[in-house]
């Protein structure tokens, strides 16, 4: 997905919008490695958690989502689909192999809801992804495993922190914690690639784009996703929409339409934050 001036700039992009999610839909538990060019999104220094390395190391408590403030676009599995589209614009991005992600942003660069002291808006929903961090799956191509990571540069990784990574030479309860946490979100974005194919499978999928006027006058566009075309879902024949609903792809479908009227909130909010800035440049 590109957005721009007129011009168009990306998701963030569609590149890395696949490379953050996992490939490997038989394992239940794991993220696949980004290509050696690129890590995923968010992590700058992922590391196996080893008790040798990181004993002494822990997890400062702190709701900072400071890491996210870059990202317009964020991966999202089809589990919270019904709960992402309350406040965001769920599109596929990704080319051949597109996944989900939720639009926080129509700028590239640019996240919405994540405000100068890492904040969250209150209120809106923070994708799994996002939560999961500085945790993720990579795989030990040499053994054929998944190993549990950590982002090493995340800022509330410390010596001494107030969640301990080990307990003596095993993991502590929050690092079990973690990890089923993990696993869990990996389960579930398997569950998405399953999903992504049956929409695929049956030619549901259709490139979109939207254009948008914001508050300084600025014309912006969102290109490179795709979406559910409405009008080929409406005329699945009865044989196809069963099958369809015995998968439970029906109901994610009807969440990621539904998703789409949050557009209009998205371009709101992005106007309300740069009124705010314009009136905080005036009076100062």
């Amino acid at each position: 997905m590109t957005d721009n001036p007129e011009n168009e700039s990306g998701v963030n992009s569609a590149t890395d919008a696949q490379g953050t999610v996992p490939q490997d839909a038989a394992t239940g538990a794991g993220d696949a490695p980004a290509p050696a060019s690129q890590s995923p999104i968010f992590y700058r220094q992922p590391e196996p958690l080893d008790v040798r390395r990181h004993k002494a190391m822990g997890l400062n408590d702190a709701s900072d989502y400071g890491f996210a403030r870059g990202a317009n676009a964020i991966p999202v599995h089809v589990g919270e689909f019904a709960l992402v589209a309350r406040d965001y614009p769920i599109v596929f991005v990704g080319g051949d192999n597109p996944m989900p992600v939720a639009i926080v942003g129509i700028r590239q660069n640019e996240n919405l809801f994540v405000d100068a002291n890492g904040g969250w808006a209150a209120g809106r929903y923070i994708p799994a992804y996002v939560r999961r961090y500085p945790f993720l799956f990579l795989r030990n191509e040499t053994e054929n495993q998944l190993i549990l990571c950590f982002d090493r540069a995340s800022s509330r990784v410390a010596e001494g922190a107030q969640n301990p990574f080990f307990e003596g030479d095993d993991p502590s309860e929050f690092t079990q914690k973690a990890l089923e946490f993990t696993t869990n979100v990996q389960q579930q974005f398997s569950a998405t690639e399953r999903f992504m194919e049956l929409l695929k499978d049956r030619g549901l999928l259709v490139t979109q784009q939207r254009n948008f006027s914001l508050f300084t006058g600025e014309q912006r566009a969102l290109t490179d996703f795709q979406a559910v075309d409405e009008a080929r879902f409406n005329e699945l024949d009865d044989e196809a929409f069963l099958a369809l609903r015995k998968t439970g792809a029906v109901g994610a479908i009807y969440c990621h339409l539904v998703s789409l009227n949050s557009w209009v909130g998205l371009v709101h909010r992005a106007n309300a934050l740069l009124k705010e800035a314009e009136d905080a440049r005036i009076s100062s």
